[in-house]
């Protein structure tokens, strides 16, 4: 069974809809508020179905506590408590902001009974955050994208260079390279002016009435070049995947460790002290050496290996190895 939050195919970005329609193409039956199985009374579906895996997504997506705080409250799920009973059933939930919210987060484990934790992230930097966590329990899947919303790989038409996301604390580099370009705009001379080459996408803000995307997906398609910077925690973030299955080399901070399956080839990595001069230098040599076979070549595998039905089938897998390894390990 798969808990799940409808709403969340509608959050300003999709990916944690995609995760649970992965599931549900691979044997989960999803239930929740306008889901397939409408049903968000926990004893009700306790006595519904013949339960052995449940996957819960993170209690802030149901708790009102995403999305810019806009709920709907027929999402949330009554009496969870009575999983904690349920000794025949592996459980399962969603951490994905391991940073925020830790006793929240912690308690709602302790709620369900909590056997793992599905996260988008490396186990080390996750069980850091989270020590309550354990690492041996932690189920890693990765961010996603819909094959087919991706715009079918064109090399002609693209140029420059796209900045874009979120400015906060959380991103110091990204903050940084903003600033950075806002100063070189004001350049006297148009030649050293980094928008030549640089184009900036603001950041939509967090809500659940629209989902940008597919918006995202086309314009990403137009560059050559994404700044795809990680957090300050070394998150890899979806913008990674996104960019490289629409044809962009990605420049980013993502720590060397975090290798990325399939596609890391297409990381051109960054310290985050880099000189913002060098980082200048080496933006302008990747537009002018984007190379269109070796692009669509990754595009190809970001599309193949990250769709969401892909990562479903996976995401399946590994939380079936885990139940049946379970009482085995240490």
């Amino acid at each position: 069974i798969g808990r799940a939050v409808e709403s969340m195919k509608r959050h300003t970005t999709d990916e944690g809809g995609q995760l649970f329609d992965g599931l549900g193409q691979n044997g989960y039956k999803l239930v929740g508020h306008a889901l397939p199985f409408s049903m968000t009374n926990v004893p009700s579906i306790v006595a519904s179905f013949l339960l052995e895996v449940l996957v819960m997504q993170d209690k802030r997506e149901w708790d009102g506590k995403t999305a810019g705080g806009n709920h709907d409250s027929r999402e949330r799920f009554s009496s969870v408590e009575v999983l904690r009973e349920c000794d025949g059933v592996f459980k399962l939930t969603v951490l994905k902001d391991a940073h925020q919210q830790g006793e929240y987060h912690k308690q709602s484990a302790q709620e369900i009974g909590c056997h793992g934790w599905i996260t988008y992230y490396h186990p080390d930097i996750v069980h850091h955050l989270a020590p309550w966590t354990r690492k041996r329990h932690l189920v890693r899947t990765w961010h996603t994208v819909d094959r087919n919303q991706v715009p079918a790989f064109k090399a002609a038409g693209r140029d420059k260079c796209l900045l874009s996301g979120a400015v906060s604390s959380a991103y110091p580099l990204r903050t940084q390279i903003r600033g950075w370009i806002g100063r070189e705009q004001m350049s006297p001379n148009p030649a050293s002016r980094t928008d030549s080459f640089v184009e900036q996408l603001p950041h939509p803000g967090y809500g659940r009435s629209k989902c940008f995307t597919p918006e995202f997906l086309q314009t990403l398609s137009r560059y050559k070049v994404a700044i795809c910077t990680s957090s300050v925690y070394g998150y890899a973030t979806r913008k990674i995947v996104e960019a490289t299955a629409c044809g962009c080399r990605v420049v980013t901070n993502l720590p060397s460790d975090d290798y990325m399956p399939m596609i890391d080839g297409n990381l051109v990595r960054i310290n985050d002290d880099v000189d913002l001069w060098d980082l200048k230098a080496m933006v302008l040599n990747l537009i002018e050496e984007w190379e269109p076979d070796f692009q669509e070549m990754m595009a190809v595998r970001a599309c193949k290996w990250y769709d969401y039905r892909e990562q479903g089938r996976i995401l399946a897998h590994e939380i079936e190895s885990l139940r049946r390894s379970y009482n085995d390990m240490p």
